[in-house]
């Protein structure tokens, strides 16, 4: 490449490319991305936490009440075979005839040549049964939502479905460019609102719900959204995937169990996977609605057609499942009685309603792992449901019942489960301070006051800490030197910030004490020697006399340590943060962070005290608080996690300070790899509350002390945890995170396998 040659305007494109590539256009391997390290370190972390492998896992037959793993049968809860024509002799050999007569694959599109008699023969028969003008079946029911919903609604219409819906329903939504919006699940006086205030702004409106919720087993009040559908002129599609073949009489779904006309439904959506036995979606309606489908659809119209034998056997189940309506009254009688044995054993069943979907809440990633584990020893298949596909507090094992299990085998998985969730920790010890005696706090405001002292008084623990697969001490951690440290640190500051002078025993000849600023600050400073302290502390009272100065936080961690409290300066109170490295038992540093911004914790000065205080470049402070602020809400509240991370760096850095035996210590580069570690975090962490009692901003960072309760799900080991949080922002951008933790308590409560 010749750079003279290039004109202005490309010169500018090659320097931009070059810095964003470092310098270099050595393309990137698609593997090295975040998104694939983040794979490959929650998978890690799975397959800590169980001996076999949960996903994934090979069925070596037919499922059906029973199934067979690793040449051993297991009693089978993982199958949507509902009603237990998957592996039926009849669908078999329908399946087989097709093969003879038809193939194995249509070849072609249906638009084109790959239209076979069977594909008239199941949508006419589905039609039929569902009491529509037409239907029209596809090659997967996940694409049959993805094209269908994408291609009928655009930008100009409005989408109303619920919280709860399918992820092929919103990546349908999301294709259409249609305005969505999702109501609370199964809350029609929130879809009311919605439609209230946005329906009169849109071309057409569309309410989406499905008819069984695949994770929770509830169903949705249809007679009702079809009231809220004509009163506000909106369309309305069901997705019949998982009631189908098991709600109502017979089997027709939702329609029948409500007792509701099938007219009164625009777009019925179903798959061909579950109670029908085979693989495929279907879409059910008007003539003219699937006949536009046909036509138009480019899920339909582009792809090869339903295979002859999947056809075949879908059309067999229908004939069957017609004819033996006992099967589905079997499969309810199941369903009903899992449910009763469920919440006598007191299982946690949440929005369960007896139908043949029965989750059971585990309350975190890491217990459904493990329960999952347990009962596969113990000879029963049952699958986890973890983060991100559920919230974190409502990570489960979903049961799948059916037909043709027997209700021995049904109290013999609810016994089991009961049993093995009676093995998990109980939440009883605590480590630190009781969780009863930390002040009462409302997570409703988070900038509060409180004290919490520090573990080094309330936790005596004496202990060496090993690397298990070494049997190498680490390092950079010793209990007893960081007691001895703070015990030391917290009697030097107490005495002098009381006013009865400086302790110089624990003061090196070779101490250096910094105050950074900006040039021509009064409190700015730096004091080298034996006596450096006092003349700080000398400077300190001339530019801002204090009062009084109290000790709410010592962290300690190998040689390092943080100071914290408040001191009374005559026109109020603030917080200081002093941090400090000590050897052989010698304080021989001290930086103070000072407050560049007017956000601080209770009894923080006011505007009036800004000659007394150092004053950095204060909007930007207080911008850069108000990030922090971001993070702790979106934390606590699980509020919208985008609020926070459209402020992050692409490039952001967040990192947890400890000794790497505790599971959440480590650096995480790029925003996948953020998230992901939150992900995995909050799989091992029942968080209970969080409070900050300062957030003391200087220039581009901000210092946050404050502290959380949490249980440490491995263990069941309650704890409460200071911490000091330094947050660096560049141009309104977090760039890195770092926390530092008190590793004495979390070693204890996540570690006690090693920490003796």
């Amino acid at each position: 490449m010749n750079i003279d040659q290039l004109s202005p305007q490309e010169k500018r494109a090659l320097l931009e490319r070059l810095l964003r590539s470092g310098g270099s256009l050595t393309p990137v391997k698609l593997e090295e991305h975040g998104t694939f390290k983040a794979l490959r370190s929650r998978l890690s972390v799975v397959s800590r936490w169980t001996e076999v492998h949960p996903f994934f896992k090979a069925q070596e037959g037919v499922t059906r009440d029973t199934t067979q793993i690793g040449g051993r049968e297991l009693l089978n809860f993982s199958t949507y075979n509902y009603l237990g024509l998957s592996g039926d002799p009849r669908v078999s050999a329908a399946a087989k005839d097709a093969i003879d007569r038809f193939g194995t694959s249509p070849s072609a599109s249906r638009i084109a040549s790959g239209e076979k008699t069977l594909h008239r023969e199941l949508e006419a028969a589905l039609a039929s049964w569902l009491g529509t003008e037409a239907a029209l079946v596809l090659v997967s029911g996940h694409a049959t939502n993805v094209t269908v919903i994408g291609h009928l609604f655009n930008r100009r219409d409005l989408i109303l479905y619920d919280a709860l819906a399918h992820n092929s329903i919103v990546q349908g939504v999301t294709l259409s460019g249609a305005r969505a919006r999702p109501y609370r699940h199964n809350d029609l006086g929130h879809l009311r609102e919605l439609l209230k205030e946005h329906r009169a702004d849109a071309e057409r409106a569309v309410i989406i719900t499905e008819g069984v919720f695949s994770m929770d087993g509830d169903i949705p009040d249809l007679p009702k959204i079809i009231e809220l559908k004509r009163e506000f002129n909106a369309f309305l599609m069901v997705d019949e995937a998982h009631s189908m073949g098991v709600l109502g009489a017979t089997g027709r779904g939702i329609q029948e169990h409500f007792g509701i006309p099938s007219s009164d439904v625009d777009i019925w959506m179903g798959t061909l996977s579950k109670s029908l036995a085979s693989c495929g979606g279907y879409i059910a309606g008007s003539s003219e609605l699937i006949r536009y489908l046909k036509y138009t659809t480019p899920g339909f119209i582009f792809s090869v057609g339903l295979t002859p034998p999947n056809a075949a056997a879908a059309l067999s189940a229908l004939s069957i499942m017609a004819a033996e309506p006992e099967r589905v009254a079997q499969l309810q009688r199941n369903a009903k009685l899992f449910l009763e044995e469920a919440r006598a054993a007191g299982l946690d069943t949440h929005l369960a309603m007896g139908t043949p979907v029965l989750p059971v809440v585990t309350g975190s990633s890491f217990h459904a792992l493990r329960l999952s584990d347990a009962l596969h020893r113990r000879g029963i298949n049952v699958d986890p449901v973890i983060s991100p596909a559920v919230e974190q507090d409502k990570a489960r094992l979903r049961f799948f019942v059916s037909s043709t299990h027997t209700p021995e085998q049904i109290r013999q998985a609810v016994q089991a489960m009961a049993e093995e969730i009676a093995k998990l920790p109980a939440r009883t010890s605590v480590i630190g301070e009781t969780l009863s005696s930390l002040p009462s706090r409302d997570r409703a405001d988070l900038m509060v006051s409180g004290r919490i002292t520090d573990p080094g008084k309330v936790f005596r623990r004496r202990a060496k800490l090993v690397d298990p697969l070494t049997g190498e001490r680490e390092k950079h951690f010793d209990p007893e030197k960081e007691d001895q440290n703070s015990v030391a640190a917290r009697k030097f500051y107490e005495q002098f910030g009381s006013g009865n002078g400086i302790d110089t025993s624990v003061l090196s000849e070779s101490l250096v004490v910094e105050v950074p600023g900006l040039e021509g600050q009064a409190a700015m400073g730096r004091w080298r020697g034996g006596s450096a302290f006092q003349d700080y502390w000398a400077h300190q009272r001339k530019v801002r006399p204090s009062e009084k100065w109290t000790v709410d936080y010592v962290m300690a961690y190998g040689d390092d340590l943080t100071i914290s409290g408040r001191r009374t300066l005559p026109v109020g109170e603030e917080w200081y943060l002093h941090l400090l490295t000590m050897k052989g038992g010698k304080i021989v540093r001290v930086e103070e962070v000072l407050d560049g911004a007017a956000w601080r914790g209770e009894g923080a000065p006011g505007p009036e005290a800004a000659t007394l205080l150092i004053q950095h470049d204060a909007v930007r402070a207080t911008e850069n608080g108000q990030l922090m602020r971001d993070l702790y809400e979106a934390w606590v509240r699980k509020a919208d996690i985008e609020k926070f991370i459209v402020r992050c760096a692409p490039d952001v850095v967040w990192e947890i300070n400890g000794p790497k035996q505790l599971p959440f210590a480590g650096v995480w580069r790029g925003i996948d790899a953020m998230l992901q570690f939150w992900q995995d975090l909050a799989a091992i962490m029942d968080f209970h509350e969080l409070y900050i009692d300062a957030l003391i901003c200087r220039g581009d960072q901000v210092f946050s002390l404050g502290g959380f309760r949490s249980t440490a799900i491995p263990t069941g080991i309650a704890y409460s945890d200071p911490f000091l949080q330094v947050g660096t922002f560049r141009q309104g951008k977090l760039q890195h995170f770092i926390d530092y933790l008190d590793p004495r308590i979390d070693l204890a409560a996540y570690r006690p396998d090693v920490y003796e």
